[in-house]
């Protein structure tokens, strides 16, 4: 069973932060701190509501680099992505 003997407070850790790290997730946590609605930002992006909703939840399988750059566009915040080993600072 997935889980089992591993401590609550850990798993829920690990949950928080798989939540946190999901792009759909920050995706939309992008388009609330620029305090536009699912309405707003699919207009600005030539979408549907349906189709934001559809990203924003996960269930669009084909979301590219290409939709990230227009969410950060329409929504006037900047999205860092970084590919590879993790970076460090010295």
């Amino acid at each position: 069973m997935k889980g089992e003997g591993i401590a609550e407070s850990i798993q829920a850790a690990h949950a928080q932060l798989v939540r946190d790290t999901r792009v759909t997730d920050g995706l939309a946590r992008l388009r609330r701190t620029s305090r536009l609605t699912q309405e707003e930002i699919a207009r600005r992006l030539g979408v549907t509501q349906a189709a934001v909703s559809k990203i924003e939840s996960g269930r669009d399988e084909t979301l590219t680099l290409a939709t990230i750059r227009a969410y950060a566009e329409a929504s006037q915040r900047p999205i860092a992505i970084h590919f590879g080993r993790p970076m460090t600072h010295v």
